[in-house]
């Protein structure tokens, strides 16, 4: 080898160890949340939904007046959201991370059939610089505004008739009015803060299937976690279903309530009531179709990446397959005229070509195990509980 050659041997080796060093950098520091107001806002949302449940619980116990359920519960919910939603950004760079270490990114070249096996730090560079772009877009305010609208619309269910004597309080009972409107602003807020996260969330998603678009997937043949190596997109995609769950279970849990218990204890006219079962039966189905949505809808690119790696893959079975007949020919045509220790080379190199191929015949196409199914449908069993007891309501109101 010439010292040139050599010599740029070694400046491709050092380039790609400061690549190497600045995709770990920029992974390390990848924030969902970069914007410190958003931050800020994020904080003060779990803090006011905190206040919001533990003054509902300590007002119940010394007033020993019947606790607001639903505003116990919906804060409990809110505040799993935002701790599970944490969780999720903070899981999403290591998850990038672990598929840029295990090397199953690879170049994406629509004018090559093959995985290209140079370094891959700038295309990943690239990928997370348009991923904050589409994070930091302005359309978050939008699922603000969508929360601000059915937080708004919850609390005129569960309050009209006390918003509809808010003059006489004002004349009686100032204090108590004000710290009231206080803390309704605080779990509209609250669902505004949410809505915003919603977005960050939905971005996740949809970068974890760019993911599927802007690479090719060198998947690990026989890697031990079953699924060449992509197990961590399916551990990611669950998380995101884990962050819809809470309402899911809050809302079958509450049609359960209503539909088999006495709902006298919330102290709502019919009219309201009514109303208040029709809103959760309306969220109910959006949410458990998103939940499925969320968990599939980002792997599906993913599953066709793999699909293709698969193909490539199986060009070298049929490679395999094909010595394996033209040996069995041989043996077949030549059966009485080859020598003995012919015969046996034969022999052993089919049986090692028969083992090669069935090792690597089963090349995984699905980036998520049976258990990441199993937690996906678990759940959903309250949800679909709370729609069967719906239902088996609107057979009796029918029956009547």
């Amino acid at each position: 080898m010439s010292k040139r050659a050599t010599d740029g041997k070694i400046q491709k080796t050092k380039k790609h160890s400061q690549d190497a060093v600045e995709v770990e950098w920029a992974l390390d520091n990848f924030k969902i949340i970069k914007s410190k107001r958003l931050r800020y806002l994020f904080n003060s949302a779990l803090v006011s939904t905190m206040t919001i449940v533990v003054f509902f619980i300590f007002n119940s116990w010394y007033t020993k007046a019947p606790v607001e359920a639903f505003y116990v519960s919906n804060g409990i919910v809110l505040i799993l959201y935002l701790l599970l939603a944490n969780e999720l950004f903070e899981k999403f760079p290591q998850t990038i991370k672990t598929l840029w270490r295990r090397n199953l990114l690879r170049q994406f070249d629509e004018n090559s059939l093959e995985i290209d096996t140079l370094p891959q730090e700038e295309p990943i560079l690239k990928f997370l610089q348009d991923t904050r772009t589409y994070i930091d877009s302005r359309k978050s305010i939008f699922c603000g505004f969508a929360g601000l609208f059915i937080s708004s619309w919850l609390v005129w269910l569960l309050d009209q008739n006390w918003i509809s004597n808010i003059p006489s309080y004002l004349v009686s009972m100032p204090a108590p009015l004000i710290l009231t409107l206080f803390i309704r602003a605080a779990f509209v807020f609250a669902w505004f803060i949410c809505g915003i996260v919603a977005w960050q969330i939905f971005s996740v998603g949809k970068t974890i299937s760019a993911l599927g678009r802007n690479f090719r997937l060198d998947i690990k043949i026989n890697h031990p976690d079953g699924c060449g190596g992509l197990s961590p997109i399916g551990d990611l995609c669950l998380k995101l279903v884990y962050c819809v769950a809470p309402f899911l279970i809050l809302i079958g849990a509450w049609l359960i309530f209503v539909n088999t218990l006495d709902i006298s204890y919330l102290h709502m006219q019919s009219a309201n009531l009514n109303s208040l079962i029709s809103t959760l039966q309306i969220l109910l189905l959006p949410f458990i179709v998103l939940s499925f949505l969320i968990f599939f809808f980002p792997i599906i690119s993913i599953r066709n990446s793999m699909l293709h790696a698969k193909s490539l893959l199986d060009i070298q079975l049929d490679t395999i397959s094909q010595k394996i007949h033209s040996i069995e020919m041989e043996l077949l045509t030549q059966a009485d005229s080859l020598p003995t220790d012919r015969r046996i080379i034969l022999e052993e190199n089919i049986n090692f070509l028969k083992r090669s191929y069935g090792r690597f015949q089963l090349i995984p196409t699905w980036p998520f195990r049976f258990s990441h199914l199993f937690r996906l449908t678990s759940s959903q069993i309250i949800p679909f509980i709370g729609v069967a007891t719906s239902f088996i309501g609107f057979i009796k109101d029918l029956t009547k």
